[in-house]
């Protein structure tokens, strides 16, 4: 198993487990848009996890580089937090961070910084999940939760629904360079019931 397994912070220390820095992401993401930057390549941050990469991307984004980003919908409702209890459903990568890096994952996602919510669906059979948590496997069953979380940020009036429609369907078709995702006269039927 990975040697890090929670947000490094007052949770992992008072848990007595190995943490994962924010560093961790921030200076990858700094890394990567130097390169954008030098390149002028078009380029998506998957999964991002902290509020300083969200400002980073969001800087990105005045500077004018091709830059887009998504979050999952379990990082813009859990947190360290949740973790406290052991709790090993809340393994996952990147791991959830404080409630201040969720609150800057939610206000880029409100202002278009962040693009899309991905459900980053990786789930596992139950043994995976049973042993200590810093033996789990990281991951979590994601795909049958990402529209009722997803709809709580309408619900507390974060965005509005025709938003967040968007931020699920022809946001990340767009991102992909795909002509799909909207349901037009001519278009594929291209569609997810829930």
């Amino acid at each position: 198993m990975s040697a890090t397994v929670i947000h490094e912070g007052a949770v992992s220390t008072r848990l007595g487990l190995p943490g994962v820095p924010e560093a961790a992401e921030t200076v990858a993401v700094a890394r990567d848009l130097a390169l954008i930057e030098q390149t002028g390549v078009r380029a998506h941050f998957q999964r991002i996890s902290t509020a300083r990469a969200v400002r980073m991307i969001s800087r990105a984004q005045y500077d004018g580089l091709a830059v887009t980003a998504d979050v999952t919908a379990h990082h813009l409702h859990l947190s360290e937090i949740d973790v406290a209890d052991f709790n090993s459903q809340c393994h996952v990568r990147p791991p959830l961070r404080t409630l201040r890096d969720q609150e800057g994952l939610r206000a880029g996602l409100a202002k278009g910084i962040i693009s899309a919510i991905c459900s980053d669906h990786q789930p596992h059979e139950e043994d995976a999940k049973l042993n200590p948590f810093s033996e789990t496997v990281p991951g979590i069953s994601a795909l049958e939760s990402v529209l009722p979380l997803s709809l709580r940020l309408v619900n507390s009036g974060l965005i509005d629904l025709t938003t967040l429609i968007a931020r699920l369907t022809t946001e990340p078709a767009k991102i992909l360079g795909l002509e799909v995702g909207s349901l037009r006269v001519g278009n594929t039927a291209d569609i997810c019931i829930f």
